[in-house]
């Protein structure tokens, strides 16, 4: 506001007319104050915004049970810990480059710690990042890429024992004791074997022991007698092996075999599809065509009428048109000692969009 001047007439009989300057405290009054606080407030509310993303990332820990080694094209594990309670549970995603996004349930429900696989399919993946709410972390545990005829081997008390099976070109890492190899056996799919002692092989189980070796993990138990009976263990000298080579690709890449099935694929959309379109099409036109042969009263009228709702009815109808397209099929293998059934899933998109495979253990 811009200063006022106000008028006052005196009580005697010749009037005076005084000038006052009327002053008023208004923050609007002072605009070279405003354009001041303004841009500090700017900075404030930046400010805030970054603490608000740095508190929730921090509530998060995300480690590598392997020391961030991975065989590109196989799952690896990632262990992710809530140091701190969240109010309600969020999605978590973990990303990166050369890899697959993979999206978790964290925090509200009382899970302090969960580990699951991530698949890294290129070689120059460099690390893991991860995103929660709005804010996201770069430049997260570094990832070491392994070589084809590289063999990642762990192994839980027994490291003499692996350095002198698997020789000097292993690479050798521990696991974790008392939380070795938990969560999905799919998590453990970029190791190429794992040795354990017989305390070790009866507290993880024989079911998970199974579960490991199906997903193309050798098992190396020292000690005297058989883990179990369940499954085909044959004996080494002072060692039990159990080892399985499941029929189709260890890794996920590129393999012209695996996409036989869906060859006669073609890009856009499906038959169906464009036929439905043609159809409505023709329905369209032929009411159009009758109504100009007809041409009643207000013809104009209810010709942008009818285009209008078609034109409606037609973006509501597209909303609800998914433009992903899947077929999916089981593929069962069985012989003396093992029955492999694996599930196959494609899937191809006739417009860029995102679309979610939920993961199935």
């Amino acid at each position: 506001m811009k200063n006022r001047r106000c008028q006052s007439k005196g009580s005697t009989a010749k009037t005076r007319r005084a000038r006052r300057r009327c002053y008023f405290s208004c923050v609007f009054s002072r605009p070279s104050r405003l354009r001041g606080n303004s841009g500090q407030g700017i900075i404030w509310i930046l400010a805030l915004l970054l603490l608000h993303g740095s508190i929730a990332l921090g509530q998060i820990d995300v480690t590598l049970p392997l020391d961030g080694y991975y065989h590109p094209g196989r799952y690896m594990p990632v262990r992710i810990a809530v140091v701190a309670t969240l109010a309600k549970s969020q999605v978590l995603a973990l990303q990166g480059p050369g890899s697959m996004e993979t999206r978790i349930m964290v925090g509200g429900d009382g899970t302090n710690s969960v580990l699951v696989p991530w698949l890294v399919y290129d070689g120059r993946a460099s690390r893991v990042d991860w995103k929660l709410r709005d804010a996201e972390m770069r430049g997260g545990p570094a990832l070491k890429a392994l070589a084809d005829e590289q063999r990642l081997v762990g192994y839980v008390n027994e490291a003499a024992k692996a350095r002198e099976l698997f020789g000097d070109g292993a690479i050798v890492i521990p696991l974790d004791g008392a939380e070795a190899l938990s969560g999905s056996a799919a998590a453990w799919e970029t190791l190429d074997a794992i040795i354990l002692d017989a305390a070790s092989a009866a507290r993880i189980g024989s079911g998970k022991l199974g579960e490991l070796c199906a997903a193309g993990i050798e098992i190396v138990v020292h000690g005297p007698a058989s883990p179990d009976k369940k499954w085909p263990w044959q004996q080494q000298g002072e060692y039990w092996v159990l080892s399985h080579a499941g029929a189709g690709p260890r890794a996920a890449g590129y393999d012209a075999k695996i996409y036989e099935p869906v060859a006669s694929w073609r890009a856009g959309w499906p038959v169906e599809f464009r036929r439905t379109i043609v159809l409505l099409g023709v329905v369209f036109a032929v009411g159009i065509l009758g109504l100009a042969i007809w041409r009643p009263r207000f013809y104009l009228a209810i010709l942008a009428v009818a285009m209008g709702g078609a034109l409606a009815a037609l973006g509501y109808w597209w909303h609800f048109q998914f433009p992903v397209e899947q077929c999916s099929g089981q593929v069962m293998i069985v012989d003396s000692h093992w029955a492999q059934n694996d599930y196959w899933a494609y899937q191809t998109s006739a417009a860029p969009i995102w679309a979610d495979v939920r993961w199935a253990d």
